[in-house]
């Protein structure tokens, strides 16, 4: 996968739209990784982790942007898979991530989620006051 490149606006304003790195579901396949959320209560067919490479996709693509310049705000959806991309990038910025609801696939559902107190002992760079 190749790093973002930055589009220019004529403010001086950047927007950085990042996909979340490659699933684990996909990774073993759909039907193992459903056959593994039914036998754990802490997992969700809706809500499945970065696989192996998409965790090395998320440091790349962190180290790349925290070198390309400021960064102001790291937007994330309420997904697993999201937040597990966007951390290498707050540990680089040094800034939190800011949980939003509206930035979620428009067919999934978030209610369905873990609260997301629940979140904060694996992510506690969310900005719970966002």
């Amino acid at each position: 996968a190749h790093p973002p490149q930055p589009v220019y606006m004529s403010d001086s304003t950047t927007i950085y739209l990042l996909r979340h790195g490659d699933r684990f579901d996909y990774s073993i396949g759909k039907d193992a990784w459903v056959a593994r959320c039914r036998t754990s209560a802490s997992l969700a067919p809706s809500d499945p982790p970065l696989s192996a490479g998409g965790h090395a996709q998320a440091r790349e693509v962190a180290a790349h942007l925290a070198s390309v310049g400021r960064i102001d705000m790291i937007i994330v959806s309420p997904y697993l898979r999201t937040l597990q991309t966007a951390q290498p990038l707050a540990h680089a910025t040094g800034l939190p991530l800011c949980v939003d609801f509206a930035v979620a696939e428009s067919h999934q559902r978030p209610a369905a989620l873990p609260p997301l107190d629940t979140r904060l002992p694996y992510f506690p760079e969310i900005d719970t006051s966002y």
